[in-house]
């Protein structure tokens, strides 16, 4: 592993961590300071200030207590420049008293990271909820499907 790959290793865990311990700064730190965050829903967070913001009031009341679980692997990096990465990854939530990860909650992650100096940070990150009725043959919906 080269020092970006673990760079960008470490700047998941610590997405992660503050996730699981329900700190709102700590997970906004990850981010650029015009970062863009669109949510499963397609709601439009824009910037670390609201990231932040908006994730401590999840951690406080809807998403009190739940842990980020995902597989065993770090995810796949593509470099698209020495300074720009791209990172798709799967993960999902745990909620409190339950031991295992929730049904229906599974989600994957696109991520936009950008350089500066030697820190990653992420730049655009884009969480879409997998579902599992989807057309048939797995290709995208057609209009009136949709």
């Amino acid at each position: 592993m080269n020092v970006d790959d673990a760079a960008i290793a470490g700047l998941f865990q610590q997405l992660a961590e503050a996730w699981n311990r329900g700190d709102g700064e700590a997970f906004g730190a990850a981010f650029e300071e015009d970062a863009d965050y669109v949510v499963f829903n397609g709601i439009h967070l824009k910037g670390r200030r609201q990231i932040a913001d908006v994730h401590q009031q999840l951690f406080e009341t809807a998403l009190k207590g739940t842990r980020l679980v995902g597989g065993s692997e770090a995810p796949p990096i593509r470099f698209l420049c020495p300074h720009v990465a791209l990172v798709h990854s799967h993960g999902r939530l745990q909620r409190p008293g339950e031991s295992r990860e929730s049904f229906g909650q599974d989600s994957v992650q696109t991520f936009v990271l950008v350089k500066r100096g030697e820190r990653w940070l992420i730049a655009a990150f884009q969480n879409t909820r997998v579902q599992f009725d989807g057309p048939p043959g797995g290709g995208p919906p057609s209009r009136e499907q949709a």
